[in-house]
């Protein structure tokens, strides 16, 4: 066995190796590789390519996914530990300080990635709506770059309870300039709504994903995330989109029911899993 490290000349061996792989499982490999190709391996048997890992390792960053597949054929003789530990020998020489992979829920996955040391955080649906027609929702304004700090602090405080029950790190989201950068580059796909100048919910829709829906803790109870989702399923609708889709963690059952409620479909269920490397 052999791993070696990706290069673009190289991607036709990619392509063998995902040639088994199911959709969604090339779908996020290709999807990482297109972004993150320094970050990628390969492995070899005899001068077969076998098995492909990429992960969104950089510096400055504390937390990396990952995702790796091997031809079912060659499974259980080592390729996937080989692949695994290239990427926590390059995540070593960053700020990185654990990786984190999800998938469905499946025995010969959870069986491997329980061997190097991973232990599961929690589960999240992916859920779709289809949109056949979309009313204006009203009472919310658009984001914009002086509201930078506020929308993260309300939404940080938000998430907090959640987060820190089910233990996921950092358990307030962080005020980065990565996150400032894309809400920037977001701005117009994002929506808050506003009580005496104080952000009270928020939200976005960004290509055709829901994303970062929160309501102040005290404000919760009064239809006010439902009118975050319907404004965000109109604005997707006015723009073109005919499809929504979300993460949602299982364990936020509020969350959950509103989505079905809404019509809401669960199309696949991941489990988190979390390793500490340095």
């Amino acid at each position: 066995m052999k791993i070696i490290k990706f290069d673009p000349i190289l991607m036709r061996d990619a392509d063998r190796i995902l040639e088994t792989a199911s959709f969604s499982a090339k779908e996020e490999i290709l999807s990482l590789l297109e972004l993150f190709s320094k970050n990628a391996f390969l492995a070899y048997s005899l001068g077969t390519p076998v098995g492909i890992i990429c992960s969104d390792v950089y510096d400055g960053k504390k937390r990396a996914n990952f995702s790796v597949y091997v031809c079912p054929k060659y499974r259980r003789r080592g390729i996937g530990t080989a692949l695994f530990s290239a990427v926590v020998e390059q995540a070593k020489k960053t700020s990185i300080n654990s990786l984190i992979c999800d998938f469905p829920n499946d025995r010969e996955l959870i069986s491997f990635v329980s061997s190097i040391g991973f232990q599961k955080r929690y589960s999240s649906h992916f859920m779709t709506y289809f949109i056949e027609s979309a009313s204006y929702v009203s009472g919310f304004e658009n984001y914009d770059n002086s509201m930078f700090l506020q929308f993260v602090n309300a939404e940080a405080d938000a998430f907090y309870p959640l987060r820190h029950r089910i233990g996921i790190e950092p358990e307030r989201i962080q005020a980065t300039e990565n996150v400032r950068s894309f809400l920037v580059k977001a701005a117009d796909k994002y929506f808050v709504y506003r009580q005496n100048d104080e952000i009270i919910a928020g939200g976005g829709v960004y290509n055709g994903e829901i994303t970062d829906i929160f309501v102040s803790e005290k404000a919760r109870g009064c239809g006010l995330g439902r009118k975050m989702v319907q404004k965000c399923i109109y604005e997707a609708y006015r723009s073109g989109e005919r499809m929504v889709s979300l993460w949602v963690i299982t364990e936020n059952t509020p969350a959950v029911n509103l989505y079905r409620s809404l019509g809401f479909q669960t199309e696949k269920t991941h489990d988190f899993y979390i390793k500490q490397i340095q």
